[in-house]
């Protein structure tokens, strides 16, 4: 998955995902990558071995807009 950084640099990046614990969000995760959505957006909080967010998927430069379509599912008790 190609990502960029504060100096617009593109580079990759390795998420590990949990199926067995959010099958729902992994699910639409994945979906929105073959998409290639995530492509050159902005991941604007990383915690070191825990977690990111991100994916400004209308503006891509991470000042927000369109987010993400759910296909479908709702949060729930994911």
């Amino acid at each position: 998955m190609a990502s960029g950084s504060g100096e617009r640099t593109t580079a990759f990046i390795e998420i590990e995902l949990y199926q067995e614990d959010a099958p729902l969000h992994v699910e639409n995760f994945l979906l929105l990558v073959d998409d290639l959505r995530y492509d050159f957006t902005t991941f604007h909080r990383v915690i070191d071995d825990f977690m990111v967010q991100g994916g400004d998927f209308e503006n891509r430069d991470g000042t927000g807009g369109y987010t993400g379509k759910w296909f479908g599912y709702c949060n729930g008790d994911e």
